[in-house]
């Protein structure tokens, strides 16, 4: 976004582009740490429950943390 596409944004919404971005990307991560926990806490019952493995709970959790790595990565790249 050049200087001039920048002034008419906050000209006309009365935010900066950068401060806009920021907020939105604080949304987002915060949403998928959301997500994150509540998987977490679904593998955890799970292992409470006998349902699965302790070696499946950690495999579940070291891949959710792979993933949530690569997404992070994407979103904040946009």
């Amino acid at each position: 976004m050049n200087s001039t596409m920048a002034s008419a944004f906050l000209a006309g919404s009365g935010v900066a582009p950068g401060q806009l971005r920021a907020v939105l990307l604080g949304v987002a991560i915060g949403a998928i740490f959301l997500v994150a926990a509540w998987i977490v806490a679904q593998i955890g019952q799970a292992f409470i429950n006998n349902e699965i493995e302790k070696s499946e709970a950690i495999k579940g959790c070291i891949s959710l943390i792979i993933l949530l790595a690569i997404v992070i990565y994407l979103v904040t790249k946009l």
